[in-house]
């Protein structure tokens, strides 16, 4: 097909040409031809209705799609830095288990540090954070140096 066979005024244009030709030529009255016309007028309006009801869908389409993709990439994103969390969370864990004494040294000699490791849940007091029992600190595995000489 043409472009101008989609196009409906192109295509209406064609049919009325081609109308008036036959009724020219004698193949039909006058009458016939007025009901020919108005058809023709009406197959011309639903071909452009259909024109714009499949653009519409065209461009809902489009922007349903990229919002999906949006959503789609956000939800990617979301679980990516979920996964890195979870990661660093027993790359930490794994780390503080594999240090047994629990003892980290400075580069002198002066001072040891400890990490606290016995915490109880703080939120009768309305606290986020659990609390470590030695001390009372509401941060998680915190450092406790102590001087050593």
């Amino acid at each position: 097909m043409s472009n101008k066979q989609h196009n409906p005024i192109d295509w209406l244009s064609n049919q009325f040409y081609e109308l008036l030709e036959q009724y020219s030529e004698g193949n039909f009255d006058r009458s016939t031809f007025n009901e020919l016309m108005l058809a023709t007028t009406y197959a011309a309006r639903d071909m452009y209705k259909d024109r714009i009801e499949a653009e519409i869908i065209k461009q809902c389409a489009e922007k349903s799609t990229s919002e999906a993709s949006k959503y789609a990439e956000g939800y990617k994103e979301g679980y990516k830095r979920a996964l890195d969390y979870m990661s660093d969370t027993i790359k930490n864990k794994i780390e503080i288990k594999e240090n047994d004494s629990n003892i980290f040294r400075t580069t002198g000699t002066t001072s040891t540090t400890f990490l606290c490791t016995k915490f109880i849940s703080d939120q009768s007091q309305g606290a986020t954070l659990p609390r470590c029992i030695e001390c009372g600190k509401p941060s998680y595995q915190h450092p406790i140096i102590s001087n050593t000489i």
